[in-house]
């Protein structure tokens, strides 16, 4: 995921992204590096994999991260 993460940053810089959908973005791959782990491979996320990932979304509070910086989105 931490590559995944890496192209993805380049992509968006060189597309010019907005601000609003580059934060976004970054508390989505935050989330998904969170849950799985950076070291996770892409190919080793399987379809349970993501049902419980969308489970613990659901557990989230909106503007989690502004409300609760220095924490991870599990605290």
């Amino acid at each position: 995921l931490a590559e995944l993460r890496v192209a993805f940053e380049k992509v968006q810089k060189s597309k010019r992204v907005v601000e609003k959908t580059h934060r976004a973005n970054k508390v989505a791959f935050r989330a998904l590096c969170e849950h799985f782990g950076e070291s996770m491979q892409v190919a080793k996320i399987d379809r349970q994999k993501m049902i419980e990932f969308f489970d613990f979304l659901d557990t989230v509070p909106t503007h989690a991260e502004q409300r609760y910086k220095g924490k991870t989105l599990k605290e």
